[in-house]
């Protein structure tokens, strides 16, 4: 899918919860709560204090997000990937990680060509920090052409740096991409848990993507894929 966009990173004020009653997934990138959270292989008892919520958080690598939809006035509302988007929407991708990484951003297009949307150019700084959130792109927006479908965006949150992913890189190899793909995971993939948080009962939507990092193997990288639909 053809956009023009401007890939750059803002810091924004990190999100804080102080509602003790978050649990689950969601609870990784709050002060307070249960981190302990259901996954196909096991299941970790509820941490006793919070102190050693802190240390069982540790275990688990994870990423929220949620998009906000920039309407031609310019009021921006916040909602989830799973919304269905028509043509000429424009949005922003926000991201935000339970521990410090380097985050990567890649677009996969029907045809299957893909190419790194983040970093998008030399220079361009990838290494984030733990409960701050990432805006993508920061100074322009993601624009939905007139042709209605689906796009998937590939979020790669790494322990190190991946010098695979070159910054800007316009075409992946077929090989490569067809990797991250299978690596990718959705819902339903092993030791992945993913939780959303939609409707009148939360007024600040998200998605939740946690997976043990025992489960990673040795690079240690939590890769999610984010299908957008549009009509």
């Amino acid at each position: 899918m053809k956009r023009e966009i401007t890939l750059l990173t803002i810091l924004l004020a990190g999100i804080y919860a102080t509602d003790a009653s978050a649990s689950g997934a969601k609870a990784l990138f709050y002060d307070e709560g249960d981190v302990s959270v259901q996954t196909s292989t096991k299941t970790k008892k509820k941490p006793a204090q919070k102190k050693k919520t802190k240390e069982t958080a540790q275990n688990y690598l994870g990423i929220s997000y949620w998009v906000d939809l920039i309407e031609p006035n310019g009021k921006v509302s916040r909602t989830t990937a799973s919304r269905t988007f028509r043509s000429g929407d424009r949005i922003k991708l926000n991201l935000q990680a339970n521990r410090n990484g380097y985050l990567y951003v890649v677009g996969v297009g029907s045809s299957g060509a893909s190419r790194v949307l983040f970093p998008n150019a030399e220079g361009v700084a990838n290494g984030i920090k733990a409960k701050i959130t990432y805006a993508v792109p920061f100074d322009s927006s993601l624009k939905f052409d007139n042709l209605p479908g689906e796009e998937t965006l590939l979020v790669m949150l790494s322990e190190k740096p991946m010098p695979d992913l070159a910054p800007g890189t316009k075409s992946l190899p077929e090989q490569e991409t067809r990797q991250m793909l299978a690596d990718a995971h959705v819902p339903g993939a092993k030791d992945l848990v993913i939780e959303e948080e939609v409707g009148e009962a939360a007024p600040l939507p998200a998605s939740y993507a946690v997976a043990p990092v025992q489960a990673l193997g040795k690079k240690k990288v939590l890769t999610l894929q984010i299908k957008l639909k549009h009509e």
